[in-house]
């Protein structure tokens, strides 16, 4: 009997063993595999190249302040702040945050990255910053060179992180490759074109990510990022191809997550570029303006998940109705085959049209159907696709004629995104768009605290890059994700930048 009761109560510790190693381990499953369409090329947030390099380094790197899931301001590495006069704006620091490597964050640290970003690639997001004044080791003030009406809406763009001045230093040259912020993630590894990898920071001064590890894969075919989601080989993919959207919304173990997204895709021209650009060829971007059916790219090739750029470049929900219905150009092929003979413009003019693969939703896809319909008033494109990398150093040299390019709304305000890309002193200004009006209209807007006089202003500043046909905007993307089901939490804000310290795994 004694036997027998041993016996029962062994057979009772494995069976109870058995099943919370079954459940236990289940609910320890903390390594999530996420699959890009493009590479990480940088580190270094205050010469970033493009989002997917804003994604990653939100995992690691903060700002002063940031955006809540309303949308409103809220503290992150500044605890308060206060606006002392039109030019002159006071910040405290969070106290006790560390950098990955231990070094306390302070005002030193405030100064140096506010410095760094104006003279880097971050220039149109603090360039309006004069002096960083340090008070005291958690107390900055900020001269700003002139008002500047979104102020903290600028300061909560990734690419005005703080980075840690001595850990910048030692890097030198190959601080890209690196990484050491105040974030809820540490960069493990980051190995180009294979994987990166980050790891929970356990040290974290505020609330810890649920997540142990996460993996990034830069995935460039919609095809392959679904099969490897199908598989099991990663957990969640960016832009599934709209074709797959059904069936994914069909399977039992997948789920797919569409939110609000600030980024608008455009064609853009050289206009240095002797067969594209300069006033003798305004016609024949006028004219390519007319040829494309915006409707059919967003209806039938991305499905749905997108929305048709009809209030032009600065999307609805950023310009809040405050814009000019003018401001746009329908297709009608008639007009554009007209404004060609007019001109002048032979038939069968050739045009280098360089795009990317994998980059955004269905990118080079969108390229080959305004190819087909440009076809159609008698043009050539030629298209020529880069991965991202290289694709902006060709376009930084001037070196394209044509370009399809998107660019995220950031902020949630024009003034960092016109500035960027079309004022003389934009650090992203690919167009070689130059107007000292427009910079005067732009700069005035930046300088103008009512929203809506603000609004008119850009649209004046707007309606010269219109007139001069420098760009042709297309449409406004969406977040598309697709995951297995046991990964819960997924959120995806409208500046793009995916939240996984958010994310756990079921």
């Amino acid at each position: 009997m004694f036997f027998k009761k041993k016996f029962r109560m062994i057979a009772l510790f494995v069976l109870i063993f058995m099943l919370f190693s079954l459940f236990g381990n289940a609910s320890e499953v903390k390594e999530l595999k996420v699959a890009f369409g493009q590479e990480i090329v940088t580190f270094d947030m205050h010469n970033y190249r493009g989002t997917q390099d804003e994604i990653a380094g939100y995992l690691v790197y903060q700002t002063l302040v940031t955006f809540d899931k309303n949308q409103n301001i809220a503290p992150e590495l500044a605890i308060s702040w206060k606006q002392i006069d039109s030019f002159t704006w006071e910040f405290k620091l969070r106290k006790g945050v560390k950098f990955h490597d231990g070094t306390p964050f302070n005002a030193e640290a405030v100064k140096f990255s506010i410095e760094r970003c104006t003279a880097g690639g971050g220039e149109a997001f603090t360039g309006f910053i004069k002096e960083v004044e340090i008070i005291d080791d958690y107390t900055v003030i900020f001269h700003l060179k002139n008002e500047y009406g979104p102020i903290l809406e600028s300061l909560t763009v990734v690419v005005a992180a703080m980075m840690n001045p001595k850990f910048v230093e030692e890097k030198g040259e190959n601080i890209g490759q690196y990484a050491n912020g105040t974030g809820p993630f540490i960069l493990k590894e980051f190995s180009p074109g294979i994987r990166t990898v980050f790891i929970k920071n356990e040290a974290y001064w505020g609330e810890p990510a649920k997540l142990e590890e996460i993996e990034f894969r830069a995935i460039p075919e919609e095809g392959t990022r679904v099969m490897a989601l199908r598989s099991g080989e990663v957990d969640l993919i960016e832009n599934p191809s709209p074709n797959d959207i059904p069936s994914l919304k069909r399977d039992k173990n997948l789920y797919v997550y569409v939110s609000p997204k600030g980024r608008t895709l455009f064609v853009g021209f050289n206009l240095k570029d002797e067969n594209v650009g300069t006033e003798k060829n305004k016609a024949l971007r006028e004219a390519i303006a007319y040829a494309i059916d915006k409707k059919n790219i967003v209806d039938f090739v991305l499905e749905g998940l997108g929305v048709q750029a009809d209030t032009g470049f600065i999307p609805q929900s950023i310009s809040k109705g405050f814009h000019d219905p003018n401001l746009v150009r329908e297709m009608n092929i008639e007009k554009a085959k007209a404004i060609l003979k007019d001109a002048g413009i032979e038939e069968g003019r050739e045009i280098e049209f360089t795009v990317t693969r994998g980059r955004y939703l269905k990118d080079t896809a969108i390229a080959e159907v305004i190819q087909a319909q440009i076809s159609k008033i008698g043009l050539k494109a030629k298209i020529e696709v880069m991965e991202f990398g290289p694709f902006t150093s060709y376009l930084s040299k001037f070196q394209g004629e044509m370009f399809q390019l998107a660019w995220g709304w950031g902020n949630g305000e024009p003034q960092v995104a016109m500035h960027a890309l079309f004022h003389s002193e934009g650090a992203r200004n690919r167009n070689a768009f130059y107007s000292k009006e427009f910079d005067v209209l732009l700069d005035k807007a930046a300088a103008t605290v009512d929203f809506k006089e603000r609004m008119r202003l850009y649209n004046q500043a707007y309606k010269i890059i219109f007139d001069q046909v420098a760009i042709i905007p297309l449409l406004h993307y969406q977040n598309v994700f697709a995951a297995n089901k046991k990964v819960k939490g997924l959120y995806a804000d409208p500046v793009e930048m995916v939240h996984f310290e958010e994310i756990y795994i079921e």
